[in-house]
Parts: C-alpha cells; structure tokens; sequence
C-alpha cells in the first residue's frame, strides 16, 4: 500500500492558467473583416463583392455601388458581345444556305442534258425530213 508522509514540506508550484484562444466562437472584429474583404475584393471580385455588402455596412452606400458597378458593366459587356457572335452565325449561315442554293439553280440551268422546255422549242427529226 501506497504511504503518504502527512507534514511534508514540499513547494507545490502554482502554474499560471494558460490563456486559450478560442476563434471558433468569437467573430472576427472589423478591423479584420475590412482586410479580409478588401484582399477578396482584389484578388477574388464577385466573391469581395458578396463579403462587402455583407460586412461592411459602415461603408456609406455610394462606395459599395460604385464598386459593385463594374460587375454590372462587364456582364452587360459580355452579353452583348455574345449577342453579336450569334447575330453573326444567324447571317453567316443563311448566306451559306443560301448560297447552295443558288449553286444548285445553276446547275440545274447550265446543264447539258435538255430540260422539257428544250425539247418542245427543237425540231423533231421527223419535222426536219420533208
């Protein structure tokens, strides 16, 4: 069995309580938020455009539109340039129909084989004989 000396003398030494930080539950301050937004902002746009009209609502109305208004500019941009692309393919594709189309009267004008109409303007050869 374990002794245990009662009246011993020895120092215990009182550990200081170690100060956890604990980030998952505290929110991020502002100061940190307006980093992380600004950084997102430069290097990854639409996503530091949902942050910023999500954090920072100190920002005054006017800077949040302003900055949001290149999103806008570029899509409208974008659509406009594939409205075009595809107004371009709509012509490019009757032409082409077009075009076959024409080639094939042509042929069937310039061929040499005669047509009905051929026959009835040339002389028989029974007509030819009297």
């Amino acid at each position: 069995m374990a002794t245990k000396k009662v009246g011993s003398k020895t120092p215990v030494k009182k550990v200081a309580p170690v100060k956890t930080t604990s980030t998952t539950n505290a929110p991020l301050s502002y100061e940190t938020q307006m980093i992380i937004v600004i950084l997102l902002l430069l290097f990854f746009y639409p996503i530091g455009l949902i942050f910023m009209w999500a954090w920072m609502g100190k920002w005054p109305l006017w800077l949040r539109i302003l900055l949001t208004i290149p999103l806008f500019l570029g899509g409208f941009i974008i659509f406009s340039v594939l409205i075009f692309i595809a107004a371009i393919i709509q012509h490019v594709s009757t032409n082409y129909r077009m075009e076959q189309q024409r080639q094939q009267l042509m042929k069937q004008y310039l061929s040499p084989t005669p047509t009905v109409s051929q026959q009835a303007l040339s002389p028989s050869a029974d007509e030819t004989n009297y």
